[in-house]
């Protein structure tokens, strides 16, 4: 235990010399952020745009369209800010030849990727929650609805754990290839793949995959019923094995 505190100590000082710290929150805030206040700007920006009398009526937002669009947004950018930071961790310190001197300290492999997972699923976990925070303000300010935080916060539970499956398929990745690049394009790639293919599987299948997850998640923000526990039960135990799977390859690699 205390081999692995001070292994996740090292991590956090990584994180705070390389400006992670402060770049993965502020690119999430950034990002969230953005929806509702474009939402509100946007029918004023397509009438500047009509020709003189051309008139078309844009349906007005309201808080709930925007909160039932966090994550869908979050995801074309804010999981690609996590991949860039992330998909290095492993492959460039082997090309560096860092982690074989980590490693010779008495520092075993799978506490090695532990420390790298736990830290790195703080960092995102903490940084999805602060702009949360940040976008449900903004909704609330400009939009002027009434917020269900009991809705808010169960429907924000599914986001965590779809962001900890794309922490693990990065660490998966980033820790048997190479190339830091192809790992984060192939990590993006097989997270889109297990979030977007489930939508096409049998209904009885369907409802316990992560696109269904994020479906109903959306839908519990906003007060609809959505089920998100068996869904959620599924990802964590796949989360689970994927760490397993990435500690088990990386043992098998050559530093």
């Amino acid at each position: 235990m205390a081999i692995f505190g001070a292994m996740l100590w090292k991590e956090w000082l990584e994180l705070k010399r390389s400006y992670k710290l402060i770049i993965v929150p502020f690119a999430f805030a950034i990002i969230m952020v953005t929806l509702p206040i474009t939402m509100k700007l946007l029918p004023s920006l397509i009438e500047q745009d009509l020709p003189e009398g051309t008139v078309i009526v844009v349906p007005e937002s309201t808080a709930s369209d925007i909160l039932a669009g966090i994550f869908a947004n979050f995801e074309q950018l804010g999981l690609i800010v996590l991949i860039l930071v992330m998909m290095g961790t492993v492959a460039s310190e082997r090309e560096k030849g860092s982690s074989a001197l980590v490693l010779s300290k008495s520092t075993g492999r799978s506490g090695y990727l532990l420390a790298k997972w736990a830290a790195y699923s703080m960092l995102s976990v903490v940084s999805f929650l602060f702009g949360m925070l940040l976008t449900v303000y903004y909704t609330r300010v400009l939009f002027d609805g009434k917020m269900d935080w009991g809705a808010i916060v169960q429907g924000t539970l599914p986001y965590l754990i779809l962001i900890l499956l794309c922490v693990t398929l990065t660490l998966l990745f980033s820790s048997i290839m190479k190339s830091a690049v192809f790992a984060g394009f192939i990590s993006y790639g097989s997270y889109l793949a297990l979030t977007k293919l489930g939508q096409y599987f049998p209904a009885g299948i369907e409802k316990y995959t992560p696109s269904a997850l994020i479906d109903n998640a959306g839908k519990v923000m906003i007060g609809q019923d959505g089920p998100i526990m068996a869904p959620m039960l599924v990802l964590m135990a796949l989360i689970a094995v994927l760490l397993i799977l990435a500690i088990k390859l990386f043992k098998r690699q050559e530093l």
